[in-house]
């Protein structure tokens, strides 16, 4: 079986497309859940930023600090070069 592109870490989630029980059912059912509670999804964490572990707040206000201090970090290597 080939792999889903989701990161999610979650392989116990029923909704997880890369264990058995989530084939049948997705990824729909959780987003609509994880943006219902103000979060943003764990595989747009993962696409954003490795280590997800390590982090406990999916809010989407600390989404966007995140991926602006990502840009930053980006911005500043490329004007040092």
């Amino acid at each position: 079986m080939e792999k889903h592109f989701c990161k999610c870490p979650a392989l116990d989630c029923p909704h997880n497309p890369n264990n058995p029980c989530g084939e049948d059912v997705g990824c729909e059912p959780c987003i609509k859940k994880i943006l219902r509670l103000g979060e943003v999804p764990a595989c747009v964490w993962f696409n954003m930023k490795e280590g997800l572990n390590s982090t406990s707040d999916f809010s989407m206000e600390n989404f966007a600090k995140t991926f602006l201090e990502k840009k930053a970090e980006v911005t500043n290597r490329q004007a040092d070069q």
